[in-house]
């Protein structure tokens, strides 16, 4: 979505429909951000009318410590390490002496430890998701760029730990940060100038993927329930009717590991509740035969429904 489309998505909304209120907290400016979450946002709500107010600038906690019972529907907490310490911000005036990395360890413990308090002090019903530090940290820990020292680690530990809280209790939803770094890559993320002119740290584009990701996470889409596989060629190699049941591969000794790799993550996806069906033009009593191999990785009891037939395999889908 461009920043263009999230406006004219804002205006066409119903003025008179219901209201969804989200509370943003963040420590910069939100500027680019606020406008593109909330077109994110209202595209997924329709019938709803979203809007977005902001927390103080520099104080993430104490917005949400700020909220009280029915006051937002949901809260986006855009943690940066601005956010941690003050001087780790480029606005600061802060020092980046030799004896700063451990101090500012400590003191960003201490408030990733009060955000944390603060999410689970919430109100009930209001759904709560973080972005993590996402840009690249100012030269304050004094280690050669290829070398992570151990204050830098102590910081990212702080994060994760505090992550791994929120998350494992519930009391928020946390944004994929692999996710984050395959649509919006390191490099492009910090816009030093318009951090100094304006306190928005973000270039448009990554303003565009944390807004998007923190968007998913508060109304994320319908799952999809299920999944339809082929099996010449796909489920396994080689063409069953051609080299038999016995015949056709999908082991590392036979170089057709992709197959087995594939028929290994159809079974975890049944495990987890998803339909994996099979819609297949080919013998039914040479498939039965290859579904009894004891090396297959794909359970028999995993598929269902499983149409096997000389058919089109449309009309298999489409049932």
């Amino acid at each position: 979505m461009t920043f263009t489309e999230a406006l004219k998505i804002l205006q066409k909304a119903d003025k008179n429909a219901p209201l969804y209120r989200v509370a943003f907290a963040c420590g910069f400016t939100p500027l680019h951000v606020e406008t593109l979450l909330a077109g994110y946002l209202q595209k997924s709500l329709p019938a709803r009318r979203v809007t977005i107010t902001p927390g103080m600038f520099g104080d993430v906690a104490g917005t949400i410590e700020g909220l009280r019972e029915g006051s937002a529907d949901c809260v986006a907490v855009a943690l940066e390490w601005a956010d941690l310490d003050a001087r780790l911000d480029y606005r600061s005036a802060g020092s980046w002496g030799v004896e700063t990395p451990g101090d500012i360890v400590d003191e960003a413990g201490r408030m990733l430890a009060r955000i944390a308090a603060a999410i689970a002090r919430k109100p009930a019903g209001i759904k709560v998701t973080v972005s993590l530090p996402t840009l690249p940290l100012p030269p304050v820990f004094h280690t050669p760029g290829w070398q992570a020292g151990a204050q830098e680690l102590l910081l990212q530990r702080h994060v994760l730990d505090f992550a791994t809280q929120v998350a494992t209790s519930g009391h928020a939803v946390v944004v994929n940060g692999r996710r984050l770094d395959e649509v919006s890559p390191i490099e492009s993320r910090f816009d030093l100038k318009a951090n100094l002119l304006t306190g928005l740290p973000y270039t448009m584009r990554h303003a565009v993927e944390v807004a998007a990701l923190l968007a998913a996470n508060l109304l994320p889409a319908p799952p999809k329930k299920g999944i339809v596989t082929d099996l010449d060629d796909t489920l396994w190699s080689g063409i069953v009717g051609e080299v038999g049941a016995d015949g056709v591969q999908w082991d590392l000794a036979s170089h057709q590991q992709f197959h087995g790799l594939y028929q290994k993550l159809l079974n975890q996806l049944s495990e987890q509740g998803v339909l994996v069906a099979v819609a297949s033009k080919n013998d039914p009593a040479l498939v039965e035969r290859a579904f009894a191999r004891a090396d297959l990785l794909l359970k028999p009891e995993r598929v269902f429904p499983m149409e096997v037939h000389w058919n089109a395999k449309s009309g298999s889908v489409a049932r």
